[in-house]
Formats: C-alpha cells, sequence, structure tokens
C-alpha cells in the first residue's frame, strides 16, 4: 500500500487512493482523521505518539515532546530522557511508526511506500533530517518521496488540469508558515518562484496569546496562576483552543476555566478581541509575503497571481483569510478541507511519477555560503554563494578566496547558511579541506557550490594556481551509523512497553 503522510506540527494525517482512485483519509486506532504530533515517554517504559500524549503533557511536560517539527535540521536541539538524547529526527520518527501502524490497522495492508509532506521553505538540512526519520522508523530511502506541501495541495486541487498560470499557496498550520508562488506550465508541471516562511509561526502561537490574555485576566481578577498548576494549566489550554475554534464560527464566546477545586472563572472574548490580541502574528505572515514578492529573483507581482490557495486548519480564522484576500484583491479558493488538502494532496502523488527536489522544481529557502574573515577587521563573516530563490540544480562559482594563514598547508572551507552578515549567526551545514598547499604560498582560491533536486549539497574548492581540487557532497545531519543506532534504541524502546495511544 501507498499512503501520503502531512507530518504537521500540531496533528498529521495519513491519506491513500480509494479503489475509485479518489483520496481517503485514513483515521487512526481512536477513530479519529487527525493525529497530534505529540510523543510522551511514560516513566514506566515505552513510548506514547498522539491524542493520550496530548492530553497528559501538563502533567509530565519532561517526558512529552510537542511541535517537534519546528526542531528539524536542528542538529544541537534534543530533548534528554532517561540519559538518553532524542532528537528531532528520532522524536519525528515515533510520530511515522504511529501513522504507520494506524495505517495498517485500518486497511489491513502493508505500507510499502509513503510520499511525506514538508513545508516548501524547508532547506537542505530540514529535508535531510525528514528523510532520516523515516530511515529510523525504518523506510527505505526509495521507498520514500518527500513532497512540497503547496504542490501538493495544487494536486488536490488539480489546478494542474486546468492549464498554465501562477498560483499563490498561503498555507498556516498549528506550528508552521509558508508562503510560496507557484507557475504551472502549459504541461502541467509545478515551477517553484519563490517561497519564504517560518518554522515557528502558525495555529499555536495564537493559543499561545489567548493563553496569555486568559492567564492575565485570571491573575487581574486575584486567582491562582495557571503556569503554578499543570492541571489548571492544562485545562486553560485546552480551553483557549476550543475557544480559537468558536470564534472562527461565531462573533462572541466564553469559556470558565478552573480556578480551584470546583471552581471557575467566566471569561467573555469576542471576534474583535480576539483579532487585535493577535493581530501581530498575522502581521508577521505578511511580512514574508512582501519579502517575497519583493526578492529580485522573483519576477511575477501579486497582480499576477491567477489562483489563490488557502492550506492549513489556521487560515479559517476570519481575519487571515480576510486580510489575504484583501492583500491579493480576490477571492481565496476553499473548496477542500484545509486540515487533509496536503495528506489528500500527498495520496494522489503516489500514482504520479516523482516530483523531484521534493514537489517540482524549487528554489532555495536561504543563502547558501561559506564562513572568511574580513581582513580589515579580523571579523569573520559570510560570504554567499547561492542566493536564497536560487532553483536547485543551479550552479554558482566564486573567485578571489585566499589563505588566511600563509603557512598552513590546507584551506578549511566551513560551509554556512542563512545570509547573516556574521558567520556565527547563520547554521553551520559543514566542511571540508584543500589540502597539500605549498607552505608560504598565497595561492586563488575558486568555489562552487550546487544543490541537487534531492537536496544534497555538493561543494568543490579549486586551486586556481595548480587547478588542484578538492570536493564534498554533504549528507547533512545523521550519519548512517547513528541512524542505525537511533533504530536499535526504538525497537528497545518499544520492548519495553506495547502503548501507544
Amino acid at each position: 500500500m501507498q499512503i501520503g503522510v502531512d507530518l504537521g506540527t500540531t496533528n498529521s494525517v495519513v491519506a491513500r487512493l480509494d479503489e475509485n482512485g479518489d483520496p481517503e483519509i485514513l483515521e487512526n486506532e481512536r477513530g479519529e482523521r487527525k493525529t497530534p504530533s505529540v510523543v510522551q515517554f511514560p516513566d514506566d517504559g515505552g513510548v506514547i505518539v498522539g491524542t493520550t500524549a496530548k492530553r497528559n503533557q501538563m502533567e509530565v511536560p519532561d517526558r512529552t515532546v510537542p511541535r517537534v517539527k519546528r526542531h528539524m535540521g536542528d542538529q544541537d536541539w534534543a530533548v534528554d530522557i532517561d540519559g538518553e538524547e532524542w532528537g528531532p529526527e528520532a522524536i519525528s520518527a515515533e510520530i511515522l511508526k504511529k501513522l504507520v501502524a494506524d495505517a495498517e490497522e485500518a486497511t489491513g495492508e502493508d505500507v510499502e511506500e509513503m510520499v511525506v509532506t514538508v513545508p516548501a521553505y524547508f532547506g537542505p538540512k530540514e529535508r535531510n533530517a525528514t528523510l532520516n526519520a523515516a530511515k529510523i522508523a525504518e523506510f527505505d530511502k526509495e521507498d520514500i518521496e518527500l513532497l512540497n506541501e503547496p504542490t501538493s495541495a495544487c494536486l488536490r486541487y488539480g489546478i494542474g488540469d486546468t492549464g498554465a498560470g501562477t498560483v499563490f499557496v498561503y498555507d498556516m498550520g498549528g506550528g508552521t508558515f509558508d508562503a510560496t508562488l507557484m507557475n504551472v506550465t502549459p504541461d502541467g508541471e509545478f515551477e517553484v518562484e519563490g517561497v519564504k516562511g517560518g518554522q515557528r509561526l502558525g495555529g499555536e502561537d495564537f493559543d499561545d496569546e489567548l493563553y496569555d490574555h486568559v492567564r492575565g485576566e485570571m491573575i487581574d481578577a486575584g486567582h491562582p496562576d495557571p503556569e503554578d498548576n499543570s492541571a489548571m494549566k492544562a485545562d486553560v489550554y485546552e480551553k483557549v483552543t476550543d475557544l480559537k475554534h468558536d470564534l472562527s464560527q461565531t462573533e462572541s464566546g466564553s469559556i470558565s476555566p478552573m480556578v480551584g477545586p470546583g471552581d471557575t472563572f467566566n471569561i467573555d472574548l469576542s471576534r474583535d478581541e480576539f483579532d487585535e490580541i493577535t493581530e501581530h502574528l498575522v502581521d508577521e505572515t505578511f511580512d514574508y509575503v512582501d519579502a517575497l514578492f519583493d526578492h529580485e529573483k522573483v519576477d511575477a507581482t501579486k497582480e499576477d497571481v491567477d489562483e489563490l490557495l488557502l492550506v492549513g486548519g489556521s487560515t479559517r480564522i476570519p481575519k487571515v483569510q480576510e486580510r489575504v484576500e484583501d492583500y491579493f484583491g480576490m477571492e481565496a479558493s476553499k473548496g477542500v478541507d484545509q486540515d487533509y488538502v496536503v495528506a489528500e494532496g500527498a495520496a494522489i502523488q503516489t500514482e504520479l511519477e516523482p516530483q523531484g527536489g521534493g514537489g517540482g522544481s524549487i528554489v532555495l529557502p536561504r543563502d547558501i555560503g561559506l564562513k572568511t574573515v574580513d581582513p580589515d577587521n579580523d571579523k569573520e563573516t559570510f560570504e554567499m554563494i547561492l542566493s536564497e530563490q536560487t532553483p536547485v540544480k543551479a550552479s554558482e562559482s566564486k573567485r578571489g578566496f585566499r589563505k588566511i594563514d600563509k603557512q598552513s598547508p590546507k584551506i578549511t572551507i566551513e560551509i554556512l547558511e542563512g545570509g547573516k552578515a556574521l558567520a556565527e549567526e547563520n547554521d553551520k551545514l559543514g566542511e571540508f579541506e584543500l589540502k597539500n598547499l605549498d607552505e608560504g604560498s598565497d595561492p586563488e582560491f575558486e568555489v562552487t557550490f550546487t544543490v541537487d533536486e534531492e537536496g544534497k549539497l555538493h561543494a568543490e574548492a579549486t586551486n586556481l594556481d595548480t587547478g588542484r581540487k578538492a570536493e564534498t557532497t554533504l549528507e547533512i545531519g545523521l550519519t548512517e551509523k547513528e541512524i542505525e543506532g537511533h533504530i536499535q534504541r526504538s525497537e528497545e524502546t518499544h520492548d519495553d512497553s506495547v502503548t501507544r495511544d
């Protein structure tokens, strides 16, 4: 069986094609169409993924991991569980295992291949981390395809079947935001012209703002601070999330969080008040949208957009819809459920030729370059080689680089991603060395970077005096040995308990 997986920050969804070739959502073992992307490690062993983990997270916060998608690609992030570190790949693998197990239980068939969706702004390190998560979940590389979430949404809407045009996808889920400009070619192929996004911007941030507001109201009224009581905090969070959903349907709502044994406190909130509390978050999404259209490599303007798609559950918020449609001066397509459109599109992709590059011709979301030293002040700076919005498979070279230490027989090339002026403000992707240089020499070097359609970075340095070269292909993230270690640890963890959710 082939499945499409929307591996989300807040919730994850699985779909497949039914016997008529139509996408259908597969329910988990609780009969739910969405599985919370929350992983918990009980004190007595095993692992729990999903609703129970989410419900109990305030009780055991140190052993519960929500929102792990926000950390994909960050090799410095991990949670400590009984003295062992679990990074984002290992945590995400547990979610994938749960999704696959539930899909197999629902259908009675084995999952052999899957299409996993990723935000279009995911760069090489985030994409490779997602692939490694699937490997830890014991899927071979050839059985996994990454698909850009905007491309997946376009497939579900059938946009490739309606002819050429320009599509803008405003995608805000529970934890991430994606603004993507796509061109549909006459033969129905998708080409990403530009992408901007935030890995920490989504519906859960709206929940956080609403929680802070309610918490302030409770404290001002003389009630205990919910931060001091995990049960109260969990109760407030659950109620403000429900209130957020209610305010997408009605003009006002109220909640009554508990403030003590058998005692509650009533709080009324209008939609206008909610909009005011969260306005800065909506503004932040449009900072990304403006930056996308302002980029020198993006030729299209917002007036060129032929089709406007809203993707992600958070786009149900009326103010979000209003702002998007006002910005583009057109009505957005909302004919497919925003919560399921990505998973359903991924299911459609299971029967199509691989898109390549995670969903059509994609672009780099961030600048990639190397660390250099400013000779005037000895500051370590960032030198761009590949700029953001450059299509993958493009190759760029720069020359004029020289050794810092003239007596050194080698030069170390540190590869960075981010585009910030100072080297330390960027993410390090890796490094390689050009060796056997004459001591005391001052050769000029040329550096060439290429990102292939799988998101791997190929780097080459050439000594222009001798023609001698050094090159590397960065396998960003975990090594194969580390992946094998995570697989073994996961198997041992599951042996402790068969409890799932």
